[in-house]
């Protein structure tokens, strides 16, 4: 199992984010799409640091809705995230593929906080950045909870048999059986 190793906290008051700050206002609007050759890197890494296959992760429909929030809101970080894990790619045989994430973006002071608070939004449906990483007053800087895909969290998925409580309904009168290999 891949252990994801933790960096020191920056100086203090100072953030690792690039000076640009949040996206420019010409590229926030909501109807602004993330590039298409945005939508195949982030899944291919979303697979890599996920576990899950692609199928997967397009099956919880959620996907674009993070990458379209990112793209939004991290407009200095996400494609140099993405250029970095295409560099990976194509350096790097699918076998060893986990070896260059881990020494070109995770060991990374920038693009590693911002990787893994991507693996714990696919999880969790929840934005929580490191609190040393991003600055208060940056928009992606607190945490945030997209409700709606919360019912879709891979953590559901990876604990066999678990299902949201009061999100995915097993069923009426459910709780009464017996679950599955007990």
């Amino acid at each position: 199992m891949y252990k994801i190793p933790r960096l020191a906290a920056p100086e203090e008051g100072r953030s690792p984010l690039p000076a640009g700050g949040p996206a420019p206002a010409a590229a926030s609007p909501a109807t602004a799409a993330p590039p298409e050759e945005h939508v195949g890197d982030f899944y291919s890494l979303s697979v890599e640091l996920t576990g899950f296959d692609e199928v997967d992760l397009r099956e919880t429909g959620v996907g674009e809705l993070y990458l379209d929030w990112l793209s939004r809101t991290f407009a200095d970080v996400l494609p140099e995230l993405l250029a970095a894990w295409r560099e990976v790619q194509s350096g790097c045989p699918p076998g060893e593929r986990g070896r260059g994430l881990r020494e070109s973006i995770l060991d990374h002071p920038v693009l590693g906080p911002f990787a893994r608070s991507v693996l714990v939004l696919w999880y969790t449906a929840t934005w929580s950045p490191p609190w040393w990483w991003i600055p208060a007053d940056h928009p992606g800087g607190g945490n945030l909870s997209f409700g709606a895909a919360y019912p879709e969290g891979l953590m559901w998925r990876a604990a066999v048999g678990a299902h949201p409580g009061a999100a995915k309904p097993t069923g009426f009168g459910t709780w009464a059986f017996r679950p599955e290999g007990a």
